[in-house]
């Protein structure tokens, strides 16, 4: 996980240097360069296609091939299981479980950022799409754990099963007074 963590930060800091390098300069015609090439064949598209702008075909050119790759993509998610567990387990107020949940927010920040639309030429140039896979497999997952460790501790205290339903429904009731005022104005 920290390698792909780790790969992540250089390849966008490698892509962004590419992009500056094929981005528009100066006192030269746009034509001329990449990045005006493909942002004027995105205005010429139809609202149904995704020609990807180059840090967006660099984001999906990652997330194919890190991510989702054949042997990454197992060892992702059997690492986001076992990280869930213990988040879940300890809250992230153990040592091992605040180093998992750090890596679960780093990766989480990252699947973010490469959750980015595949372009629609990607059939025709035997690939696959792959944004929904990313979806399925990875912020799903993480989405769902961030949700049961927000139902599960508060401020440093693991609440009691049996108590659930009273903070659920401190919640419910904060939100339905709020509707109920802001509709008498």
């Amino acid at each position: 996980m920290l390698r792909l963590l780790v790969g992540w930060r250089a390849y966008t800091e490698w892509l962004e240097l590419l992009c500056g390098v094929f981005a528009h300069h100066g006192g030269t015609r746009c034509d001329a360069h990449l990045v005006c090439c493909i942002q004027s064949h995105r205005h010429r598209e139809l609202a149904t296609q995704n020609t990807a702008s180059l840090i967006d075909a660099g984001h999906a050119a990652f997330r194919g091939a890190a991510v989702l790759g054949a042997g990454c993509a197992a060892a992702v998610r059997r690492h986001v299981e076992r990280a869930g567990a213990s988040v879940l387990a300890h809250g992230g107020y153990s040592p091992e479980s605040s180093v998992l949940m750090q890596q679960l927010i780093d990766l989480h920040r990252m699947v973010a950022e490469i959750d980015v639309r595949d372009d629609h030429l990607c059939v025709e140039a035997g690939m696959r799409f792959t944004q929904e896979d990313l979806r399925a497999s990875l912020i799903s997952p993480i989405a769902d754990i961030w949700e049961q460790h927000g139902r599960s501790w508060v401020c440093g205290r693991r609440i009691a099963p049996e108590d659930y339903a009273l903070y659920a429904g401190e919640r419910r009731g904060r939100k339905s007074k709020l509707i109920q005022v802001g509709g008498r104005d």
